[in-house]
């Protein structure tokens, strides 16, 4: 079937599933999923969403201690879900919208884990147990150096590269 541009349907829906990341339909896949069993455990229609329902689906997330940007990707797949259904949106309601605000405002029964960084001591304990019997024993220990040296993320780290040649001469750069 050919649309008004000469397009084929095909071409239209391969472009369209492009629209989103993959992550991103993976997530709005389980949020959806988990909308459509908090709906039938609860005997309401998933479809279309009342908002009322809608509210009272992402309070209960934030009951059961989910994040307020898990809760935010829940809200997103419900909109994404209604608008690709042809189908009034219930997400923009006020009801839903001031229900998130609350969810935000409220206080988290667990704090934030705050990771501890590395201090040079600890770092100076790690290299100093490897072993310098190879050129990989060598090349761990420069990267944990310059990694911590530098401040760098672990991507950065991935992302050097060193071009080198070693020889009878010596070592060489490219």
């Amino acid at each position: 079937m050919f649309l008004l541009w000469g397009l084929p349907k095909a071409d239209i829906s391969y472009h369209n599933q492009l629209g989103k990341a993959a992550n991103t339909r993976r997530a709005y896949r389980s949020a959806i999923r988990g909308w459509y069993v908090w709906a039938a455990r609860h005997d309401l229609p998933a479809l279309p969403a009342r908002s009322e329902d809608v509210a009272t689906y992402l309070a209960d997330l934030a009951l059961r201690e989910r994040k307020p940007a898990t809760i935010e990707l829940h809200r997103a797949a419900l909109r994404y879900l209604h608008h690709i259904s042809h189908l009034p949106i219930p997400t923009t309601h006020a009801l839903v919208s001031e229900t998130l605000a609350g969810i935000h405002r409220s206080p988290r029964k667990t704090p934030p884990r705050q990771v501890k960084g590395l201090t040079w001591e600890m770092i100076c304990e790690v290299v100093d147990r490897i072993p310098m019997t190879s050129l990989v024993d060598a090349r761990d220990r420069a990267i944990l150096l310059l990694g911590y040296g530098g401040a760098l993320r672990r991507s950065e780290l991935a992302a050097i590269q060193l071009d080198a040649e070693i020889s009878q001469k010596g070592c060489t750069s490219g």
